[in-house]
């Protein structure tokens, strides 16, 4: 009865053995079963252990005496330690792969070096080191070489049923935008800039990029010189900038844009802002030149027709395109006459659209007081848009009234002694309300006086006494005056004929006329 109840428990145990360590998918063992689960710790056999077919946890014990007993010696009597060799020691290990190296697995925490001779095995199906996932589990046969593990043979328990994690998404494209660092530039004088910006991974941003754009705008090719397409980033550079260098072209026209629009293209993609404006202008130009002169100088407070103005005149030097706009020019007034109450100006003048002179007018105020002649001085401010040129200052001269003005006309030129007479006519204008007594001087060929003084003429109003008029009186209210000449016949033969010259000699009180000489001809005989 024992004997059939250990054949039966033998028999069980076989069969359990079997089960657990059969050809199916999930064996650890699929043609040479396993009394190992997966609880089980590492198994070291010796080679002659493992070869004698006996498994054990670790080396057998001895009893040091040859016979097994642990003693330690090979006489049964010492208990020195086990001598320390070098030999290679076959180990076994079963469980999950924990991580995967270059050329190494690691299981239960401890890592083992898998070489191009390491067989690697379901059943009869081989496997390559690449197929192994981290999950899948194993029982590894390895030789232990002081602290080294080679692996000799790996046995895959269930290749396929654990599922790799998916490997991470690949990083995305790099971004790039682009701004207008500097949005403004200027024909023959200052550049625009885009710049381009990208963003990425530390990879990405440690590898050059290309980056496509295309410029387009009211701006055409003629207008700027061309920029290099594409746009490189270096590695690790995060910013490229793009030129804008405006062509002087000399014309004038309105401002003009370059729009930069970012393109898709291969390792990134185009962010926000895609597209940004450089705006080119013309070159600005140079400040109007402005200056005064006084093409009037002399006012008066009062006349026989009215009040008599002064004037300065304003001129600038500009552009064409100035010249269509107006200018407003700031000045400021000085002299002996006051603003106010001598005269009334506004302290600017503006220049019209198109006109390159401004008239500033000096209105006298008639106060009715008798004064000395006052002075107006215009002097330049600058302003904007203009600069002050020469001259720059003016003056214009406030007087009471105008001095009349005294001239000679000659109605009769033409005289002979038979009786025939010529005439002057002396003429003023101006103020006529007070009289006015001019000098008068006389010249010619023919000499003044009577016959029996020797003379050739007499002029009428002269006394008897030789004495030729040296001066003229304008009674109030009268403008011009005749003076008659009347040659008379002398004993004396003149073939060529006489002249008689009159001229109007200035004075403190008037001017002299345009015309201020006349002359009368006695015909010869």
């Amino acid at each position: 009865m024992r004997a059939r109840l250990m054949l039966l428990t033998i028999v069980v145990a076989v069969a359990v053995i079997t089960a657990a360590c059969g050809d199916s998918k999930s064996s650890l063992l699929p043609t040479a079963p396993s009394a190992l689960s997966a609880s089980t710790p590492n198994v070291d056999a010796t080679t002659t252990a493992a070869a004698s077919g006996t498994m054990g946890n670790g080396p057998k014990p001895g009893n040091g005496n040859g016979n097994g007993n642990g003693n330690g010696n090979n006489n049964g009597g010492g208990n020195s330690p086990a001598p320390v060799t070098t030999e290679t020691t076959d180990v076994e290990f079963e469980g999950v792969i924990d991580a995967l190296g270059d050329g190494s697995i690691t299981v239960n925490g401890q890592t083992i070096t898998v070489t191009s001779a390491t067989v690697i095995r379901h059943g009869d199906q081989r496997f390559q080191f690449s197929d192994l996932r981290r999950g899948d589990r194993v029982h590894v046969d390895a030789k232990r070489t002081a602290t080294t593990l080679e692996a000799t043979e790996i046995k895959l328990q269930n290749p396929g049923d654990v599922v790799a994690p998916p490997p991470p998404p690949p990083d995305p494209d790099q971004v790039v935008s682009v701004t207008a660092s500097d949005d403004n530039a200027m024909e023959g004088a200052d550049t625009g800039t885009f710049r381009l910006s990208r963003t990425g991974t530390a990879a990405q941003l440690g590898a050059p990029l290309s980056v496509s754009f295309t410029l387009t705008g009211t701006a055409v090719a003629a207008d700027y010189a061309a920029a290099p397409v594409p746009a490189n980033f270096l590695a690790n550079q995060t910013t490229v900038d793009v030129t804008v260098t405006p062509v002087n072209d000399g014309a004038p026209e309105s401002p003009e844009s370059v729009v930069l629009t970012v393109s898709p293209g291969t390792g990134y993609q185009a962010g926000s802002p895609s597209s940004a404006t450089v705006t080119i202008s013309d070159q600005p130009d140079p400040d109007q030149v402005v200056s005064v002169t006084a093409p009037d100088a002399i006012a008066f407070e009062t006349t026989p027709t009215g009040v008599d103005t002064g004037a300065f005149q304003l001129t600038r030097s500009a552009t064409a395109r100035q010249l269509a706009n107006s200018l407003t020019v700031s000045f400021t007034l000085g002299g002996t006459a006051s603003n106010g109450s001598d005269y009334n100006l506004p302290l600017t003048a503006t220049f019209a659209p198109n006109s390159a002179t401004a008239n500033v007018t000096v209105t006298p105020v008639n106060d009715g007081v008798t004064e000395s002649p006052e002075s107006v001085v215009l002097t330049l401010a600058s302003g904007a848009g203009y600069r002050v040129g020469s001259p720059s200052f003016a003056g214009v001269t406030i007087a009471d009234a105008p001095p009349p003005q005294i001239s000679i006309e000659v109605p009769d030129p033409d005289a002979h002694e038979l009786g025939n007479t010529g005439r002057y006519r002396v003429r003023r204008t101006g103020n006529l309300s007070t009289p006015l007594t001019v000098t008068l001087r006389w010249g010619g060929t023919a000499t003044f006086g009577s016959f029996t003084s020797g003379g050739d003429y007499l002029v009428s109003g002269a006394d008897n006494n030789n004495v030729n008029p040296t001066t003229l009186t304008f009674e109030a209210g009268v403008s011009e005056m005749d003076i008659t000449v009347e040659p008379f016949q002398d004993t004396v033969s003149e073939p060529l004929g006489e002249t008689i010259e009159l001229t109007v000699v200035d004075g403190d009180t008037y001017d002299l006329g345009p015309v201020f000489t006349g002359v009368v001809f006695i015909a010869a005989r």
